[in-house]
């Protein structure tokens, strides 16, 4: 019982030593499919796509959850901006940055005036990614991930997101 009392406490004591835009617990959750992931991961992509996105979320950080089969948290990253343009434009400006193919980024905006393009910085991998499964077992209970994107604050994400900031050496650099 008393680790769930630490549990509980851990999300206040990590944005205590954070300034707000900076705690990934002020922040969201982001599901990427693996291939991208991974080129996130090796700074290959820095700008994402999402057909529905809120800019408010522009300097906040964005925890990366690599789907399924990989079912990960594997490392965050700052949102340094959101542009929301026609797919010719965001194609036209940022190709070189989006890691992937015309083919494939014609498919996914097919039928959309308009989409969002939100761009990382400062992408840092955890130490050991983490799995849904572990957390799972680790917080005895059945832990979805988000289809698009999540709130961390005040949802089970911020308990999951503490446990993830404490195992990767992050909470040391807060004091």
């Amino acid at each position: 019982i008393l680790w769930k009392q630490i549990l509980f406490k851990l999300p206040d004591l990590i944005n205590q030593f954070s300034p707000h835009h900076d705690s990934p617990l002020n922040g969201i959750v982001m599901s990427i499919h693996p291939n991208y992931s991974k080129q996130i991961e090796n700074g290959e992509k820095i700008v994402e796509i999402r057909k529905k996105f809120n800019s408010k979320w522009k300097n906040h950080i964005a925890t990366i959850y690599s789907t399924s089969p990989v079912k990960e948290l594997i490392g965050y990253a700052t949102i340094e901006n959101v542009i929301e343009e026609e797919p010719e434009i965001i194609w036209a400006k940022h190709a070189d940055k989006l890691g992937c193919s015309k083919s494939e980024f014609d498919g996914y905006t097919k039928g959309t005036e308009k989409v969002y393009a939100i761009f990382f910085s400062e992408i840092n991998r955890y130490h050991n990614n983490l799995s849904l499964n572990y957390l799972s077992n680790f917080f005895e209970k059945k832990i979805y991930p988000p289809q698009s994107y999540s709130t961390v604050s005040n949802t089970e994400w911020k308990n999951i997101i503490s446990v993830a900031e404490l195992l990767h050496g992050r909470f040391n650099s807060f004091s």
